[in-house]
């Protein structure tokens, strides 16, 4: 499993494909902290808003995933430059796992919305 979160974009998409899928361990910023560690060697990974659920299509419909925008930015945090690349991390709701599916991609009209995948990856089929 690689840390996705310590890569820069620009070296993963010398892969050639227009998007990836990374499995990662979510890294501490601090020892006793919950905050989330996003620093690559020369950028940043930030949150775009609030963790967005994501729903059982069966009943009773129960929160089974939460979802997360990120945007990546070049530079330190505060001084940093946006980029056009985006993250959508998934990952299971809160119970103190830190195994997250992420979906790396350059934030393009075709490639916007398109989560279904990343969510099948780490859901079985019979919950979502």
């Amino acid at each position: 499993m690689i840390s996705g979160y310590l890569y820069k974009p620009e070296e993963v998409s010398n892969v050639g494909d227009k998007e990836w899928y990374f499995f990662c361990i979510r890294g501490r910023k601090y020892r006793n902290s919950i905050r989330p560690n996003r620093v690559t060697g020369s950028g940043f990974w930030k949150a775009t808003g609030i963790d967005k659920p994501i729903y059982s299509v069966k009943e009773p419909h129960d929160c089974i995933g939460l979802k997360k925008s990120l945007v990546y930015y070049r530079g330190s945090a505060g001084k940093g430059t946006k980029t056009d690349w985006m993250m959508h991390e998934f990952r299971l709701p809160p119970n103190g796992k830190t195994t997250t599916a992420a979906n790396v991609f350059p934030n393009t009209k075709e490639n916007i919305g398109n989560y279904q995948e990343a969510v099948r990856l780490i859901y079985p089929m019979s919950y979502v």
